[in-house]
């Protein structure tokens, strides 16, 4: 699906290639992210990738920008953030 954002980012504007990743990627990757949050931290590591993937192409910036602005920029909480969120909500 990134493959896909990556494809179409000369041809949508931001909120278009936000949308399916809000809608189709993000859940795909916190489906039971409770019971998975202790894998091995190469795990998460490749996991954590994929939301800044996206938020580079959704804003059409390159690597070297700092990540932790980009996602305050479009308003994204990492996956840790909402992990967190989630296992206080289970409880």
């Amino acid at each position: 699906m990134i493959e896909i954002l990556r494809y179409l980012k000369f041809e949508l504007n931001r909120l278009s290639l936000e949308r399916p990743y809000l809608i189709f990627v993000r859940p795909l990757l916190e489906y039971a992210d409770v019971v998975w949050a202790n894998f091995s931290n190469g795990t998460n590591n490749d996991m954590n990738d994929v939301p800044y993937e996206a938020a580079r192409i959704v804003t059409g910036t390159t690597k070297v920008c700092n990540l932790n602005r980009l996602l305050e920029d479009l308003k994204w909480k990492t996956l840790a953030a909402r992990r967190k969120k989630y296992n206080l909500v289970l409880l």
